[in-house]
């Protein structure tokens, strides 16, 4: 078609370590060597910073944290690592905010209003419960992390507070640092960490509540907790929300979701079967591919976390949810053998 970039112009990068790409430029296929070149910017943007779930990305591939000794991945090792959900501002800042807080009794934070309303009052809050459960914290965000919701809130809250700014020739290394509070004037690092404290106090649901407590997915009534991270998160497991225009699902679209401070995604979901105060999951992973290829062939594994099956009634239409929540992965059948003992029907099309 005219107008089209032809294939031998578009950017691609082929190596045997390994490429990636987190929804985000070409400029970043590789945590270190960099895809540069007269490429047009539909592409992507080059020599801009990347977002922290592409950072995340490269640093589980060039890292091999979770590649086993030799450094080479396996297909359980490419599993794991896929759904390991460590967020990269924790990974990079947790320690530094940690150390900030610690010693620290008490914080002032301002009221938080929308618009003309308030919604949490400016007061006092004590910060050492919350700064406990910082140290605590190893980073991940899955169903029994404790210190994942807290985190996630001090980021909305504006805790996000770089030293060093981004460098175009150290893309997976900046921007990087936790910023040193002001000589004068209130810490919007330890500000921000009062008001999600506030929040979380004022909710009910405690600066040690775990994740999988307000992070769920209802499917037909039931609730089931999910793990992952948002994009601020920065997981390479993103999960989101998603209103009615994402899906034709009536259960789905009839949905109102009120957020608890204009700053949070933290919500008060109501309509259809169940009511939800935290985050309703509507999006983000669905289908979810491991694949080795080996001296026998491809192995693989696989989530679809949705359903297997769209029939609310089926005994197994909660089967898929659950099985990503507990991250219970279903081995791919690829020899048709294997394919042929486990059907469990058989349908013939006739044209």
């Amino acid at each position: 078609d005219p107008g089209l970039v032809p294939f031998d112009e578009m950017p691609m990068a082929e190596r045997s370590d390994y490429v990636f790409n987190a929804n985000d430029s070409f400029w970043m296929s590789h945590a270190t060597e960099l895809l540069a070149g007269d490429y047009s910017p539909l592409h992507g943007r080059q020599q801009t910073a990347r977002s922290v779930r592409t950072r995340e990305n490269a640093a589980v591939l060039e890292l091999r944290e979770l590649a086993g000794d030799d450094g080479v991945w396996t297909l359980d090792e490419l599993a794991v690592a896929s759904v390991d959900n460590t967020g990269h501002p924790a990974r990079l800042l947790r320690p530094a905010v940690v150390e900030r807080c610690t010693d620290v009794d008490t914080i002032e934070v301002p009221a938080t209003t929308d618009g003309d309303t308030e919604v949490l009052p400016a007061t006092t809050v004590t910060l050492g419960p919350a700064c406990e459960v910082l140290a605590q914290w190893d980073g991940r965000y899955n169903v029994d992390s404790v210190g994942a919701v807290l985190w996630r809130e001090y980021l909305a809250a504006g805790g996000l507070q770089w030293d060093q700014p981004f460098d175009p020739a150290d893309p997976l290394g900046t921007p990087s640092g936790l910023a040193a509070a002001p000589d004068d004037g209130d810490d919007p690092v330890l500000v921000a960490l009062g008001q999600a404290t506030q929040l979380l106090e004022s909710t009910g649901l405690g600066v040690d509540v775990t994740l999988g407590e307000v992070q769920v997915a209802v499917r037909n009534g039931t609730v089931v907790a999910l793990h992952g991270g948002n994009g601020s998160d920065g997981t390479p497991n993103q999960i989101n929300w998603a209103g009615g225009g994402l899906t034709a699902d009536p259960a789905v679209a009839e949905l109102v979701r009120q957020r608890l401070a204009p700053w949070s995604s933290l919500s008060q979901v109501t309509g259809g079967d169940t009511d939800v105060t935290g985050y309703r999951v509507g999006t983000g992973t669905s289908f979810l591919l491991a694949v080795g290829y080996g001296p026998d062939g491809p192995d693989a594994k696989v989530f679809l976390t949705y359903s297997n099956t769209e029939d609310r009634t089926a005994p197994d239409y909660l089967a898929a949810t659950e099985a990503y929540s507990t991250k219970s992965w279903r081995d791919v059948l690829l020899n048709t053998d294997d394919i042929n003992d486990a059907a469990v029907s058989t349908i013939t099309v006739r044209g």
